[in-house]
């Protein structure tokens, strides 16, 4: 499993008050997205934004899940 890098910065444009952190990336992962992005047919500029969107949607997913078995 790759392991994050212990590096983070204050972003000082994208967003405000952000921090970043670099982690590795499997080759194949990085090719795949590389290829989404190219193709700019789904509406994503960089391979940041990309990233960022699965982020949030897994953790949209997860947060759902976790609600969904409280409820039961």
């Amino acid at each position: 499993m790759p392991k994050s890098i212990v590096k983070s910065s204050q972003a000082g444009g994208e967003e405000e008050g952000a921090r970043y952190i670099s982690v590795k990336i499997p080759k194949e992962l990085m090719d795949e997205i590389d290829r989404i992005v190219s193709t700019g047919m789904l509406g994503y500029r960089s391979r940041m934004e990309f990233i960022k969107e699965a982020i949030r949607d897994k953790i949209r997913e997860l947060r759902s899940e976790v609600s969904g078995e409280k409820r039961r």
